[in-house]
């Protein structure tokens, strides 16, 4: 899940306080949530700042079950008053495809932090009249060997496909009431978004310079027209660098 706030009139402070010490527990406490971090993005957007939330489940089914389904449709007082602050959301229920480890990652990690990651929303291509089959195996070949590297380690890159149906269950419910979808929240049962994938890559703390060339570097220019090639495009992309993170061990060794 991912939405800006304009910080000219929306208590920043405030905001994060009530997502790290409060909706991060109150999300991580329930069934099948293992994991939750949130992110910055590095680059402001039309003086706007962006954050991104990544809740990692146990299943996507577990972003309908009743204990989950519950929680959305009794929002807190301040989960009500924050959410209305997000603008252009985009909630996304997401099944895992494909993951790759970098083998060297435990080795990096001892010496840094993966505080930073790259996103990549990708979604049919809706100038294309004649529906191409899907194949992804290119684009999965593309990232799985290693010498088509990018210009910054990664050192976990994975690959979900949006669940329109489970999507649409969490972001019609009550937590949502007032907020300012980028596409509204029903969108997925009227027109099901049956190919909408997100890629996410682990950064190993690179350089502000490497972070910039990135878009720019071979590595995603193959990226992007192996996408286009299974008759996809790029819906968005950014960089963020992490703020904040709980796991399920650390909910309940505190209980």
């Amino acid at each position: 899940m991912w939405g800006s706030i304009d910080p000219a009139w929306v208590d920043e402070d405030a905001l994060n306080d009530w997502w790290t010490n409060e909706h991060l527990p109150e999300r991580v406490r329930l069934p099948g949530f293992q994991l939750a971090r949130r992110y910055r993005a590095l680059e402001h957007k039309e003086g706007l700042n962006e954050y991104l939330a990544l809740y990692q489940v146990s299943n996507v089914r577990d972003l309908i079950s009743a204990e989950y389904l519950h929680a959305l449709n009794h929002p807190t007082i301040r989960t009500k008053q924050f959410m209305r602050c997000l603008m252009n959301l985009n909630r996304f229920a997401c099944g895992s495809m494909w993951e790759k480890q970098s083998p060297k990652s435990v080795a990096v990690a001892r010496h840094t932090s993966n505080d930073s990651l790259f996103m990549v929303v990708c979604g049919p291509d809706d100038s294309i009249t004649q529906p191409r089959s899907l194949d992804m195996n290119p684009v999965l070949e593309h990232l799985s060997h290693d010498e088509h590297h990018p210009p910054v380690d990664i050192v976990h890159a994975r690959l979900a496909m949006v669940s329109p149906n489970i999507t649409a269950q969490g972001s019609t419910s009550r937590s949502y009431d007032g907020v300012g979808f980028d596409t509204a929240p029903d969108n997925a049962i009227i027109q099901p978004r049956a190919k909408t994938f997100v890629f996410l890559f682990d950064l190993c703390t690179p350089s502000t310079s490497a972070l910039t060339s990135l878009l720019s570097s071979t590595w995603f220019t193959t990226l992007n027209t192996l996408i286009e090639s299974a008759g996809l495009h790029i819906l968005h992309t950014n960089t963020y660098s992490l703020i904040a993170t709980l796991a399920k061990d650390a909910i309940d060794a505190a209980a």
